[in-house]
């Protein structure tokens, strides 16, 4: 998942950066500059969210088998 997120993150730089060199005035420059960072900031936002709960599911899930081991014994 991490790589994915990784691709995604770098391909939308370099459209960005293609982007940027399209631009004719510096204040469109400064505006897509603007909206990328803004727009990234977000991704980011949630791409660290859906990473933070894929580590508490693993982690959940790795954790259940030793938590039945432990408390299987004194049921009886």
């Amino acid at each position: 998942k991490a790589v994915e997120l990784i691709r995604t993150n770098a391909n939308a730089a370099f459209d960005h950066f293609q982007a940027l060199f399209a631009v004719k005035t510096a204040s469109d420059f400064v505006s897509l500059q603007t909206e990328f960072v803004k727009t990234q900031a977000e991704v980011v936002a949630a791409q660290s969210k859906e990473l933070s709960a894929l580590g508490q599911k693993v982690v959940t899930e790795a954790v259940e088998p030793v938590k039945s081991a432990l408390v299987l014994p004194f049921k009886k």
